[in-house]
């Protein structure tokens, strides 16, 4: 989170939003609150940034204050001037929390980020990737589903009132478990991605990320903007994000095509190169497939292509076809096989 991410949204969100966490940091939080706290959630996608950056701010005042003692206490003995005025709600906490709250100010989030240090949630961070040539399934703590891509990686933390996936390359669908307690949020290039449970999937790439939905709501969110425009996804619709389009295109997509990767495969009927090759270009991120058209346009394919690293997928086009998988500087050239072609 920025300052400008955080004044680039309505002072009605960035008061909620604050409202928001503290009542859900609380002990005594009570279930139809959290189920309002999801229809707020999913009423605007300015509501998802500003829980977000609400959150991340109240993770990194936190992080000060368990893990910087000694130098909050400097600035208690040394801070001649109060950074904000006190207040009866932090005079329960020791002085350098009050510090840290005091700094929270500075992003104009006020002292009621030190609710968040009551619970003292434990951080669970964890890494996963799949092998370059192999698919993997993830099972999370919170019960939640991950099923990575060859190729694929992810970082996420998980603490008692939120869930985070903090950086994600490659292909993922996932299936989350669904807790109005602790929303699941997803960072991107340039984007964030809020849900409370559903089922979805993600292409991030340099150049391009995208968000499809197989089951629920998604809130899509610019992580910077000057003027926030966030879209809500249901089922079957997706968006995709490209240097050329920074505003996301959204179109419809039939949802048996969502994370139909997963089984391991791609199935065609009577499909051309041309086809097959976008298709394989479209789930590893980059043009690495290029067609001879000139010599492959009457070459038609019916039946399963099965999916690994980029070089071990040409080489079974190869296999399947009458085809030859050239290896070039950026991938491979599919153009008709030598003795094919006699």
């Amino acid at each position: 989170m920025n300052r400008a991410e955080w004044h680039n949204l309505s002072e009605s969100a960035q008061v909620a939003a604050t409202q928001w966490h503290v009542r859900l940091t609380s002990l005594d939080a009570t279930d139809e609150e959290y189920e309002a706290f999801a229809s707020w959630l999913a009423a605007d996608a300015e509501h998802a940034v500003a829980y977000s950056c609400v959150e991340t701010l109240s993770g990194q005042i936190e992080i000060l204050a368990r893990h910087d003692n000694t130098g909050l206490d400097h600035l208690i003995e040394d801070n001649k001037t109060p950074v904000a005025p006190p207040s009866a709600y932090m005079h329960s906490f020791p002085p350098r929390f009050a510090i840290a709250a005091s700094l929270a100010v500075v992003f104009a989030v006020a002292a009621a980020f030190v609710g968040y240090n009551r619970l003292n949630p434990a951080l669970e961070q964890f890494a996963i990737a799949a092998p370059a040539a192999q698919f993997r399934t993830a099972h999370l703590s919170d019960g939640s589903t991950i099923v990575l891509a060859p190729g694929a990686e992810l970082k996420g933390e998980f603490s008692k009132s939120q869930r985070r996936i903090i950086y994600l390359s490659g292909v993922s669908f996932f299936d989350v478990e669904s807790n109005l307690k602790r929303p699941f949020s997803i960072a991107l290039a340039e984007q964030t991605v809020t849900v409370v449970g559903t089922k979805f999937e993600i292409a991030s790439f340099d150049n391009h990320q995208s968000v499809a939905v197989a089951e629920g709501v998604v809130a899509v969110s610019p992580a910077r903007a000057a003027k926030e425009t966030g879209t809500r996804l249901s089922a079957g619709e997706q968006i995709l994000f490209s240097n050329t389009a920074p505003e996301g295109v959204r179109s419809t997509t039939p949802l048996m095509e969502i994370g139909v990767w997963r089984a391991g495969y791609f199935e065609f009927g009577d499909a051309d190169v041309e086809m097959i090759a976008g298709k394989l270009n479209e789930f590893y991120g980059s043009p690495l497939y290029v067609v001879d058209q000139g010599t492959v346009s009457d070459v038609r394919f019916s039946g399963i292509i099965t999916l690994s690293d980029p070089a071990g997928t040409a080489q079974r086009l190869s296999e399947l076809m009458p085809l030859e998988a050239i290896t070039t500087e950026n991938g491979f050239l599919l153009t008709r096989a030598r003795e094919a072609q006699e």
